[in-house]
């Protein structure tokens, strides 16, 4: 069975009629989501700062960067990744800090009446996990080296 090029529809129209609520409107939320969480997840493998340059203007060495000590979260103890998002799925964690290139995570989890801080070692692509993250509306921070 053969078309002609009149009856196939161009991908334009094709994308057009599926905005129109063939495809339902959860489509382009689903789209946005998990964009935005490969844009988080490429800030947080490559967090540190970008050199700006412009045109005619003499280029200056750049300032020596400021001593900036983050502040150390106060650790409770160590969590699993699998474990980790076990209290994601369960609602108890509230809060998680990206530290070492998106490598390392610290979890504000709440277990019981204490609330802990867990540092969890992530695997090498956390695009999944932080949809996670978004899909429970939990607090994410990205920190620079």
């Amino acid at each position: 069975l053969r078309r002609s090029s009149s009856e196939r529809p161009d991908s334009a129209s094709a994308v057009a009629g599926s905005a129109d609520g063939a495809c339902g409107p959860s489509l382009a939320s689903q789209l946005t989501a998990a964009s935005a969480a490969g844009i988080l997840a490429a800030f947080a493998a490559m967090a540190g700062p970008l050199a700006a340059r412009a045109e005619g203007v003499p280029s200056e060495p750049p300032p020596a960067p400021a001593e900036m000590v983050q502040a150390a979260p106060r650790v409770s103890g160590r969590v699993t990744y699998s474990r980790l998002l076990e209290f994601v799925g369960d609602g108890s964690v509230k809060r998680v800090d990206l530290y070492d290139l998106g490598r390392t995570a610290v979890a504000t989890v709440k277990v019981g009446e204490r609330t802990q801080q867990l540092v969890c070692d992530l695997p090498g692509a956390t695009t999944g996990f932080i949809e996670k993250l978004q899909a429970a509306k939990i607090a994410l921070e990205v920190h620079t080296p």
